[in-house]
């Protein structure tokens, strides 16, 4: 018989960068909303949340304070990016961002729908541009990819900073901040 210690019990799944185990807490990139620093570039990690008896699904959310969600996106609007709007669907054009964060079986409501929401990106400051919900019931453990591409690049598919100037542009529009949001374990699931 083998006895097993508590940090045997609480060690993150094989490939968890950050590992949460609570119903409900926040998760967030390396630097979030340091004003001088971005996300770091190339970042390719899971995040994992502990699936708990009772539960269904979880949430993302921006429901405490300090809560944001920065990501670029390819799109003309800085809100609602899903999907193709957060990366280079080709993988061949080194203007477009490839920033987001991936929620296996994602999506939103909105006005009641459900709205594929797997791949997620945009500008949420968290007061006038509220971060919509995202929602996942898929099976298994509850995963989230970040991704982040090789550069530091303008909303809207303007390519990557070219000098200091731009760089520093770049980086007080909030675009490549980060994110912290709120997770909450549900056990309603559709």
């Amino acid at each position: 018989m083998r006895n097993v210690t508590y940090y045997e019990h609480v060690s993150a799944p094989s490939g968890c960068l950050q590992y949460h185990t609570s119903l409900v807490g926040s998760i967030e990139t390396f630097n979030f909303n340091d004003i001088a620093s971005p996300y770091p570039i190339s970042m390719d990690y899971a995040i994992c949340i502990q699936r708990q008896p009772g539960f269904c699904g979880v949430k993302l959310s921006t429901s405490t304070l300090g809560d944001s969600f920065g990501l670029n996106t390819n799109s003309a609007l800085t809100t609602d990016g899903f999907e193709a709007d957060c990366y280079d669907t080709n993988g061949t054009n080194p203007i477009l961002s490839s920033d987001y964060l991936e929620l296996l079986g994602g999506y939103s409501l909105q006005q009641m729908n459900q709205i594929p929401a797997s791949k997620i990106c945009g500008l949420y400051d968290g007061t006038t541009a509220v971060f919509p919900g995202v929602y996942s019931s898929f099976p298994g453990p509850i995963t989230l990819r970040f991704r982040s591409d090789g550069s530091l690049k303008a909303f809207g598919g303007a390519g990557p900073a070219i000098n200091a100037d731009q760089a520093q542009g770049i980086v007080a529009s909030g675009g490549e901040k980060g994110f912290r949001l709120s997770y909450s374990l549900t056990p309603n699931c559709p």
